[in-house]
């Protein structure tokens, strides 16, 4: 009776180790699953960190290429700008007004007096050439010179197919004399006069008639006097002159 008990407490023993052993096992792989999980993560975690850091290593590099490629081609800007400035006055002459303290800026063949048939423009900065300062101003010109007086009231100019008229008003057309007679007006380039101006530059053909009161005189605008008022056109354009009339 007593063996039966025994053997039979072993049997229990046995099957209680063998459970323990069975639910030991369970516990290690469970550990180990969640070890090799643990070590996936955070491998990879940190392969992901890795590639945010080189993406945003790379986008570093393209801002700070922009940048100086912009730098680059600002200073490139720049440089054309001054050349381009340079080029424009290198055409020029100059004056300088020390009672209005105005420069004055025409092309290099335009004619010093008004005693010769002439068509041009020049332009006007406050100031000294190398001290200037504000807005430049454009102004007109066209002179007449001849052996009579035509006391001229209207200006008209045939260019290319079309027909354009310029009147003065009373007492703007000035006049002078000595061995020949010469009659000049001078003024500000209003709309009506740059359109006259452009389309005179740009046509193949031109020529000005000077209306006076009983007579008139008609003559050719050269080529030289085309391109003189080009050149002054892009000097006043490039110191901050405007034709926005």
């Amino acid at each position: 009776m007593k063996y039966k008990f025994y053997k039979r407490n072993i049997q229990i023993l046995l099957v209680l180790m063998i459970l323990i052993a069975i639910v030991s096992l369970i516990c290690s792989r469970k550990t180990s699953v969640q070890s090799i999980s643990k070590k996936e993560v955070t491998g990879a975690t940190f392969v992901d960190s890795a590639g945010i850091a080189n993406k945003v290593s790379k986008v570093d590099d393209s801002v700070n290429i922009n940048k100086k490629r912009d730098s680059i081609q600002e200073k490139i800007l720049v440089q054309q700008g001054a050349l381009k400035k340079k080029l424009a006055l290198i055409k020029m002459k100059t004056k300088y007004d020390d009672i209005e303290n105005i420069t004055w800026y025409s092309d290099k063949s335009t004619p010093q007096s008004n005693n010769i048939n002439n068509l041009n423009v020049y332009f006007g900065l406050s100031g000294k050439s190398t001290d200037i300062g504000g807005n430049p101003w454009l102004r007109f010109v066209i002179q007449y010179a001849g052996e009579n007086w035509l006391f001229i009231n209207n200006y008209s100019f045939k260019i290319d197919d079309n027909v354009y008229s310029l009147k003065p008003k009373f007492g703007e057309v000035k006049r002078d004399n000595n061995e020949r007679v010469w009659e000049w007006y001078d003024t500000v380039v209003d709309k009506n006069i740059y359109n006259i101006i452009y389309n005179l530059i740009m046509s193949k053909n031109a020529k000005v008639r000077y209306d006076g009161k009983q007579y008139y005189n008609d003559r050719t605008i050269t080529s030289k006097e085309k391109q003189a008022i080009k050149n002054v056109l892009e000097a006043f354009e490039v110191l901050g002159g405007t034709t926005n009339f």
